[in-house]
């Protein structure tokens, strides 16, 4: 939880936020969620999916940090998390 919090919002609750109601703060593409983490909404429901965990689960801590360190390697590679897992699967 350090490393996520230090990395996103080291200063404020913001990410606390996210995590305690995940749906509230990723309603629109502008919410708090994609706002604070730069994730995109098309590539957190592709993430989601893979996982077999919905944007409500993200409120446990364990689904939080495989999502947030996928999120990781799609932000590093600059492709969209559908890309990613398409070419993992071939």
């Amino acid at each position: 939880m350090r490393r996520s919090k230090a990395g996103v919002s080291p200063s404020d609750d913001q990410l606390l936020t996210v995590l305690d109601d995940p749906a509230s703060a990723s309603v629109n593409p502008d919410s708090l969620m994609f706002a604070l983490l730069r994730w995109d909404k098309a590539s957190l429901s592709a993430l989601l999916s893979q996982f077999g965990a919905a944007v409500g689960d993200l409120t446990h801590f364990d689904t939080f940090r495989k999502i947030y360190d996928a999120f990781a390697l799609v932000q590093t590679m600059g492709i969209s998390a559908a890309a990613l897992i398409a070419a993992y699967h071939q």
